[in-house]
This record gives C-alpha cells, structure tokens and sequence, in this order.
C-alpha cells in the first residue's frame, strides 16, 4: 500500500494537496460541492453587472460602447464557465489526470472572468462618489464571492483577488486628491483582509483534509500487519483493472498463504502468530517495492499482490523473491518442516471490458477476461500449491466461464440476474479465450 502521508501542501505546487493524496471519490465530492456554488456565481455576477451597467449608462464620462463591450464580455465568459462546468459528470472523471484538466479549465475560465471584472477599475472608472462606491463594493462582494476556488488552488483564489482589485486601486492613488489616494490605500488594505480571511479558511481546509488523510490511513490498513486492508485492495483493483484494460497491459496477482498457520498459532499463541503475520509483510514489502504495487492482508494468514505492467514470468519471479525472502526468515515451526513458508499462487491476464458500442454490437475482439476471473485464477492456483505439499508456488492461466460475475461498461455485475438485465448482451455469447 502507498503510504498516505500526512504533511503540509506543498507551497510550490498548483493544486492544493489533496489532489494527490485523497482519493478520487473524495476529490470529486468536493468538486461537485464547489460547482454547486457555480450557479450562485454566475448570477450573482450577472446580476451585480447588469447594475454597474445600468448606474453608467447615463454617466457622461463612461463610453456607452465600452461599457456595453464590457458587459457582453462578463456575460460571455459567465455562461462559458456555467455551461463548461454544467455538462462535467464528475463520476466520469476516474483519474487524477482528468480531474486535474478539468480543476485547470476552471480555473482559467475564473481568471479570465476576473481579469474582466478587474479592467472594470480601469475602464469604467467614475470619479462620482456614489457609483464609485458601489462600484467597489460590487468588487468586494465579488472577490469575497470567489472563496470556493481555494477547494482547488489558494494561489489562483489571490491571484482572482489581485485581478479584482488592484486596477481600481491603481486608478484610485494615480489621483491627485490625497483623500482620494488615501480610500486607494484603503481597498488594498481591504483586500488585504479578504486574502487574510481566505488564508484562515485555507489552514482549516488544509486540517480538515488531513483529518480526512487520517482517517482514510485508518479505513484502509490492516491494524496487525501496517499492509493495507482488503477493502483498499478491492478499491485499488477496480482501478487498476481499468487503466490496464484502457492502456492494453498485463496485470498480475499473487495470492500468498502462511503454510500450517492455524497449526502456529496452537504452538506459539496469538500474539507469536501476530509477529509471524509482520515478518511476513515485512518480506513482502522488500520484494514488492515499485510504487504501483499493491501489497495488502487479504484476510486472516492470507495476503495478495497485485504487480500492474507486469508479465506472467515476472510475476513468477516476483513469487520465489518472495518465497524465498520468508524461508530465509527462518521462523521456527515445529509444526511444517521446522520454519514458517508461505505457498504462493499466481495468475496473469491483459484486462478486457465488453462496452456497448451505438449499433448495439459488442466491439471486443478476440477473449474477454474480467476481474473475478483473475482472482479466482490465482485462488486456483494457490489450492493447487497447498494441494503439492506447501512452500511453493503455483500458476493458472486467467480465464474460464464464470457466470456469476461478469464487466460491462467497467461495472461490475454481480450476479447472474444483473446480466440478464443487460439488454444488449441478451440472447449472445461471449466467447472466452482461456
């Protein structure tokens, strides 16, 4: 399992932190609460627009095809941010890699919208009191408004403030009444503040996030072992299952059993047979070391690897470092030939998915191969190591009907019932090359 490192976001990055270590569910939870403040924006700026616009129509000072250029301009760039944001699913955003094109659009489009209501300063400047007045309030309440971009990234969210502000206060103190210098130097200390208030929001952002990193370190590690737990694993797999299949590699599974481990802990008690279990994940972590492997407690004496781009032959490897690394160990057991082995069973396949293509036609070629299908090939092929006589390892090739469980569309269906719900795999049969 990748350690889920709990430190402060790296000030020289972007995005803010999360989008590295939370997960993607997680991330895209907290996508979908910043688009629901999307709507409320895009009226909101809108509507404070249309009133700028409407209290400088008739100023003598303010050219009306500026003005009206500036106000198509606000409308434009608004809709384009609410219809690009609208049609994302954020569900369909699988990886970090999409979420990240998509967090970059959004922000871009924000930049934009604030670079506009920025020349507003420079543009539209009124040397009138009262519409010089409203004029900075509407840029406050904009800039107050523009909060929810720290969920992305704190620097951008100051760099829309600056956008905002700072043209006004440039046309404010390039004037030659010193009350009037004085309310520029006014704003920026406003500004100031909402940037401090914004930073106050950020570091609790930033605890709650970790917070949730804890947690999460909680949820998915195995308590005796520190390996991850099976339902990571289960999480890791669908994952992993879908960027093999989308990228055409193979993917490998190791399914390891601590020979005569009930029989270990009779002799040498739980808290021994505890010890044993750390060995085990100890050699197991030495061996598996690529950042992509996944190494976890499948449950009781029994642990699973999962080796993503790897071959048949390297998985083998994989397995006899791994055998190996445990009887070298040499963990006195009385009870199985003197010292703790492990049996280890191991399963290959390139990942396949059936999708459903317009016409209705399943467009896979060849075999079709799905995730259940390489468990229960390398739990096969695990029995069949036990079966030998232990402390050895054990192959299958990934394949064979297996009706209860099947993928389509990348969703796994559970049951016999959910596939005959498909409509357009009614009546057809896939062909599964073994």
């Amino acid at each position: 399992m990748a350690e889920v490192g709990v430190r402060h976001m790296n000030k020289n990055k972007l995005y803010a932190y999360h989008f590295e270590k939370l997960s993607i569910t997680i991330i895209q939870e907290q996508l979908s609460l910043l688009l629901r403040f999307n709507v409320a924006y895009f009226w909101a700026s809108l509507l404070a627009a249309t009133l700028l616009c409407g209290l400088l129509w008739f100023s003598p000072v303010i050219n009306r095809t500026v003005l009206a250029l500036w106000y198509i301009g606000v409308l434009a760039v608004g809709v384009l941010r609410w219809l690009d944001a609208g049609h994302i699913k954020l569900e369909a955003l699988s990886s970090r890699e999409s979420l990240h094109l998509f967090a970059r659009r959004y922000l871009i489009i924000g930049i934009i919208l604030s670079g506009i209501w920025g020349c507003s300063g420079v543009l539209l400047y009124s040397a009138d009191v009262y519409t010089l007045a409203l004029h900075l309030v509407i840029l406050l309440i904009m800039a107050v408004i523009n909060s929810p971009v720290l969920v992305l990234s704190r620097w951008l969210a100051y760099l829309q403030i600056a956008l905002l502000l700072l043209p006004l206060v440039f046309m404010l103190v390039v004037q030659t009444q010193i009350a009037v210098q004085l309310l520029g130097v006014g704003v920026l200390l406003l500004g100031a503040g909402v940037v401090l208030s914004m930073h106050i929001v950020f570091l609790m952002l930033d605890a709650m996030q970790v917070s949730q990193l804890r947690m999460m370190e909680q949820m998915n590690t195995d308590p005796v072992t520190q390996l991850a737990n099976r339902r990571y694993f289960e999480q890791m797999f669908k994952l992993e299952w879908r960027r093999a299949a989308r990228d055409g590699h193979p993917i490998a599974l190791l399914m390891i059993d601590v020979d005569q481990f009930k029989l270990f802990n009779d002799q040498h008690g739980h808290h021994a047979g505890d010890k044993c279990l750390q060995v085990i994940a100890s050699c197991l972590r030495s061996v598996a070391q690529r950042a992509s492997d996944i190494v976890a407690r499948y449950g009781g004496e029994e642990f699973i690897v999962l080796l993503p781009n790897t071959s048949l032959n390297d998985a083998l490897k994989v397995a006899e470092q791994l055998r190996c690394a445990v009887e070298k160990r040499q963990l006195a057991h009385a009870g199985n030939g003197g010292v703790v082995t492990v049996s280890i069973g191991v399963s290959c396949c390139i990942p396949s998915v059936i999708r459903d293509g317009l016409d209705g036609e399943i467009d896979s070629e060849g075999g079709v191969v799905f995730p259940a299908m390489l468990l229960r090939a390398a739990d096969n092929a695990l029995y069949q190591a036990k079966h030998n006589g232990r402390n050895q390892i054990a192959q299958e090739p990934c394949g064979g009907i297996h009706p209860q469980c099947c993928v389509f569309g990348e969703k796994l269906l559970a049951t016999e019932t959910d596939l005959i719900k498909v409509n357009s795999l009614e009546k057809r049969v896939v062909k599964i090359a073994v």
